[in-house]
């Protein structure tokens, strides 16, 4: 008893989606070699500074109190805490294989208390 089954596929908006979503990333363009994130948007913190020294990108927290959230790429969100980062770079979060992103927290000087100890002249009976 050997029946031949024939299955047959309809074109479908999902499969049409679906193909279209695993042929998108070799549409995509190659990262370059000193490529650094770019269009960066604060969504949450507001003390945030960013700067730029060759393929270099530091991000910093500057009250290290709050943290902080960034939306790379995309629209830009309907409020945003701080300037945008990279705003001419390409948008995205993308790193370069000669570049590099630091992120850091200020870091505040540490406060010492420091308190003399009590002098307390020893004497010797010869």
């Amino acid at each position: 008893m050997n029946k031949k089954h024939h299955i047959h596929f309809a074109a479908r908006p999902l499969s049409a989606a679906i193909l279209m979503a695993l042929a998108t990333p070799a549409a995509l363009a190659a990262v370059t070699a000193t490529q650094l994130p770019g269009v960066g948007y604060v969504v949450s913190g507001s003390s945030v500074t960013s700067t730029i020294a060759g393929n270099k990108l530091t991000v910093t927290n500057a009250t290290n109190t709050t943290p902080i959230i960034i939306q790379w790429g995309g629209t830009a969100p309907a409020a945003t805490a701080a300037a945008t980062i990279n705003g001419a770079g390409t948008a995205g979060f993308n790193i370069g294989q000669s570049a590099t992103t630091v992120f850091a927290a200020h870091q505040r000087p540490p406060s010492l208390t420091w308190t003399p100890p009590a002098i307390r002249p020893r004497f010797s009976v010869p």
